[in-house]
């Protein structure tokens, strides 16, 4: 049975990037709450936006960056033998960082599809901007520009996803 598309938009870079609804959910889940309901936005960004970037780490991943009433939206496209899938999306917003407050809980969850590690330090459903800090790592704050959580991009080297995917996490508690 196929799946069932959210969008599929061509891109001004030449192809086109398709995300099914089972992706989407996936996404507004676990990684960006904030994000339910703006789909038409995402379209958007990834049919026109003000700067493409290129991935530092994986030539074959590229940023979408559009303006929105919050900030930027971010979407981060790949190359998958010609089929383009949408990895990773969220808001994007230049500020200051700021300390956050002490964890409750910490959450962990680690995208195979889209080959991102997201540690949540608070409730993801209060997401508000994405800002990238680096070469694939993102700040996720809240809308007092606190960092609740982070995101980073290319988790996994190539090789790493080729033997296997093995997740090397270590816990430890004092």
């Amino acid at each position: 049975m196929a799946k069932r598309r959210i969008l599929s938009v061509q891109t001004p870079l030449g192809y086109r990037v398709t995300l099914t609804r089972d992706r989407w959910r996936e996404i507004v889940r676990f990684k960006h709450p904030a994000l339910t309901g703006r789909e038409r936005e995402v379209e958007d960004c990834l049919r026109s936006p003000i700067v493409i970037r290129q991935s530092a780490k994986d030539a074959d991943v590229h940023l979408y960056y559009a303006k929105s009433r919050r900030g930027y939206y971010v979407c981060r496209s790949r190359s998958v033998r010609g089929r383009r899938p949408i990895r990773r999306d969220g808001l994007l917003r230049p500020r200051d960082q700021e300390r956050s407050r002490d964890m409750d809980r910490l959450r962990v969850y680690y995208d195979r599809t889209g080959n991102t590690l997201s540690v949540w330090f608070d409730d993801p459903r209060k997401e508000h901007v994405a800002e990238e800090s680096d070469d694939d790592v993102v700040l996720v704050k809240d809308r007092g520009g606190r960092v609740i959580g982070f995101e980073r991009l290319n988790f996994l080297s190539a090789r790493q996803r080729k033997e296997g995917g093995r997740i090397p996490v270590e816990v430890q508690m004092g």
